[in-house]
């Protein structure tokens, strides 16, 4: 769940507080709000539901890396792409694989995943491999 209490024109300032934190503008017209009056927070805890956090299946092999500084994070395996942000320092995350000098990654906790048809790309040597 992203909160927001700042907007610009068409982009709104999302949050997420959590193991990993998000903090970030996003187009209001590609963000679904809950339902005038509908809060998240105004729920009573018996109808709230427990799900178990995702897990991550990758075929072959992976390797969990804690980040010893913070790394820019791509949607492209390329230095021209402007970075999306960064992994922070100490944040835990999973190599699936690492192909000339990139190593695309997930958080471990999967708080945030990329967009349809994307995924996180990291530079190999700024994760310590």
């Amino acid at each position: 769940m992203l909160l927001s209490t700042e907007m610009k024109g068409p982009w709104v300032r999302v949050q997420h507080k959590g193991s990993l934190t998000v903090d970030a503008w996003a187009k209001a017209a590609d963000l679904k709000p809950f339902p005038k009056g509908e809060m998240l927070d105004a729920l009573s805890t018996n109808s709230m539901v427990s799900i178990s956090p995702a897990k991550l299946k990758v075929e072959g092999s992976t390797k969990l890396v804690i980040v010893d500084k913070d790394v820019p994070l791509r949607l492209t395996a390329n230095d021209a792409v402007k970075a999306i942000g960064v992994i922070e320092s100490g944040a835990e995350v999973v190599v699936v694989d690492t192909v000339a000098g990139w190593s695309r990654i997930y958080p471990k906790g999967l708080e945030i995943i990329p967009p349809d048809g994307k995924d996180f790309w990291a530079k190999a040597k700024d994760l310590g491999l």
